[in-house]
């Protein structure tokens, strides 16, 4: 079995979004834990980390705080994005 799927994503990651750190978590296409770390919450520090190039399927996480937590849905909607450079 290939490492990369159809549209050439290579791992998920998970980000979960905080005023001050984002928490990531990559699994592997068998759904294994790669590699966890934490971010500032700043635009510079998610270039640092993703900024080469790599397509990886996004899901990601807001609490409660967050303006459309109220209208938030119970699956996770893939989007394709890329970052300014």
């Amino acid at each position: 079995m290939s490492d990369i799927n159809a549209s050439g994503v290579q791992m998920t990651v998970g980000l979960e979004v905080g005023d001050k750190h984002i928490h990531a978590c990559f699994l592997d296409h068998h759904g294994s834990i790669v590699e966890e770390s934490r971010l500032a919450a700043t635009a510079s520090a998610l270039r640092r980390r993703f900024g080469d190039g790599e397509r990886h399927r996004v899901i990601l996480e807001a609490g409660l705080r967050c303006p459309n937590s109220a209208t938030r849905q119970s699956s996770p909607i893939p989007v394709d994005f890329e970052l300014p450079t």
